[in-house]
């Protein structure tokens, strides 16, 4: 998903054609530049963190289920980056990150704890798309294609 956002970016700025699936455009992936590190017992603010995720492309729910999402509830953030293939649940006290660790969605069970989590801004694939769309695009389904522009 990285590297799907890198390609995006760079067809942004250099233009020509670009083959992808529409779901592919609707996704949210993940680009360089701007991140946020999370460190436990490092102080990192739960509403800062909430507002850097909103602000950077993540939307906010209740639950989180696919990539791109975040939840607040209590002193708990779940994030679940473009990039990962799960997402985290990271516990406050205060304003102190006290647990950082992966989890199953479906499920709600920990998989592992971590001790640092590194988060990139997320953009929505609707977005990125509405603003490239001036280039030529071939979005390409399994039984046609069709370009606009």
């Amino acid at each position: 998903k990285m590297a799907r956002g890198d390609v995006l970016e760079d067809f942004k700025y250099r233009g020509g054609v670009l083959a992808a699936t529409p779901a592919s455009l609707m996704s949210p992936f993940s680009t360089g530049g701007d991140f946020r590190e999370l460190e436990v017992g490092k102080e990192a603010g739960r509403d800062r963190l909430a507002d850097w995720l909103a602000q950077k492309g993540y939307e906010r729910g209740d639950i989180v289920w696919t990539p791109g999402q975040f939840a607040v509830r209590g002193s708990i953030v779940d994030i679940f980056s473009p990039s990962d293939m799960y997402p985290i649940r990271v516990e406050f006290f205060d304003d102190e990150v006290e647990d950082i660790r992966y989890y199953i969605p479906d499920t709600q069970k920990s998989l592992k704890s971590i001790k640092s989590a590194r988060y990139r801004a997320s953009s929505q694939g609707a977005t990125t798309s509405s603003k490239i769309t001036s280039r030529k695009i071939c979005a390409c389904s399994s039984s046609t294609r069709t370009a606009s522009t």
